[in-house]
């Protein structure tokens, strides 16, 4: 939901943007393969990946095609460790991202990539708080 915010920074100051996914890994490939992970943990992360690939490639299009310069990256990793080392990388000047607003014990227990970023990156972060999605009643 960072997207449109960012957009609308890049096209004022002209700035190349990066759009960047990550996909955390399994803990241990060695696990999957004994059968301690289970399989569709296996089969998530794929669709993950997949997922992540088409997205970064259409929502660049999609950008490209409005005038923007864009570019991606998509890796696997611990997401936090993976934007503050491209933000490094690639001499950013701003890294925009959304939260989802996590609390308690949610929060405690998936830890916040936001938070994480905050702590780590050396650049300035516009954090926006996602939103849930409306949908139409009766759809």
């Amino acid at each position: 939901q960072a997207l449109g915010l960012a957009r609308l920074i890049a096209d004022h100051y002209h700035a190349t943007m990066i759009l960047v996914a990550v996909v955390p890994p399994l803990d241990d490939v060695a696990l999957a393969e004994a059968g301690v992970v289970p399989l569709w943990q296996v089969n998530n992360q794929q669709t993950a990946r997949t997922y992540a690939a088409e997205y970064l490639s259409s929502t660049a299009n999609e950008l490209a095609e409005a005038g923007l310069q864009v570019r991606t990256r998509w890796i696997d990793g611990d997401p936090a460790e993976t934007i503050t080392a491209i933000a490094n990388e690639e001499h950013v000047d701003l890294i925009v991202m959304s939260t989802h607003g996590r609390s308690g014990i949610s929060r405690l227990w998936l830890g916040s990539v936001t938070t994480r970023v905050i702590r780590r990156a050396e650049q300035p972060i516009l954090v926006v708080r996602a939103q849930e999605e409306k949908h139409e009643r009766g759809k």
